[in-house]
């Protein structure tokens, strides 16, 4: 009985040896993959952003989940104007140019191979070459295409454009198209979601919205992370405002395993702080 004891004695310690090394080994197969993961979709999210805010127009808007537009600090939602296509080549009306009650034009594009931007689209934003106002699309009409190779569109807009654009019949006035998107940062239980909003201006009560694509659904949920973007007071050679995105990701894959070491140290978590600057012009 006492060697059968000591062997029971001895089998217990070399298995509690075994799982607490096994155990340790899971930790750590779990903790590495949890990290590399968030380091992973971090990465992702941000060459995403920045790459968006490259073909920005204009300086990116700062806005919130239901759509209303954020002055300063930070925001849980940024939107910015993605360029298209252009230029259009705007047919003169006659006269000194388009009035302010004006509410659709005519353009032309190119249908050569090499200098042929896209149809416009409706809910797209058309910017005049020279100002900033932006002008929404409600509908457009295709026409034919003519001998040139160039193809004709009205343009109707959903509201007057507000302002005379005056040029003469013998110059060319052009504009070029751009598509509103926006990206915002949606609560979802215990989650924060970074979602991508295709062709959406701010208005958009964006945590009710169908139109989107989840870009990332572990954005961190502290006190902070679900207003992840902001405007920098440093500005690029067009006196624009840096983007700044403080971004925190957490894989959550393993959380009951991990939930002690997250409490803790934050094991599967990675945060990066970007600033972008908007290249269009």
């Amino acid at each position: 009985m006492a060697e059968l004891l000591m062997s029971l004695v001895t089998f217990g310690l070399v298995a509690i040896g075994v799982m607490s090394f096994l155990n340790f080994g899971m930790l750590s197969f779990a903790k590495n993959l949890s990290v590399n993961s968030s380091h992973t979709a971090t990465r992702i999210v941000m060459d995403r952003i920045g790459n968006s805010i490259n073909t920005c127009s204009g300086e990116p808007r700062l806005g919130n989940v239901t759509g209303a537009a954020v002055a300063s600090g930070s925001a849980a939602g940024v939107q910015y104007d993605q360029f298209r296509g252009g230029p259009y080549v705007v047919v003169h009306p006659g006269g000194t140019g388009l009035l302010a009650t004006t509410t659709s034009f005519t353009v032309k594009r190119s249908l050569h191979a090499l200098a042929s931007p896209p149809t416009p689209g409706v809910n797209d934003v058309v910017i005049f070459d020279g100002l900033t106002t932006r002008m929404k699309i409600a509908s457009v009409t295709n026409g034919a295409i003519d001998a040139s190779n160039r193809q004709s569109h009205v343009i109707t807009l959903t509201s007057a454009i507000g302002s005379a654009v005056d040029w003469s019949a013998t110059s060319t006035k052009v504009v070029n198209i751009f598509r509103p998107k926006a990206y915002v940062v949606i609560p979802v239980g215990n989650r924060n979601q970074l979602r991508s909003f295709d062709n959406t201006e701010f208005g958009t009560n964006f945590s009710t919205a169908t139109n989107y694509e989840v870009i990332c659904e572990n954005i961190g949920v502290g006190a902070n992370d679900s207003t992840p973007f902001s405007l920098s007071t440093n500005t690029d050679y067009g006196s624009r405002r840096l983007l700044n995105v403080s971004l925190r990701v957490r894989d959550r894959q393993f959380d009951q395993r991990l939930s002690a070491k997250e409490t803790s140290n934050q094991s599967a978590t990675m945060q990066l702080d970007v600033s972008f600057a908007a290249k269009g012009s």
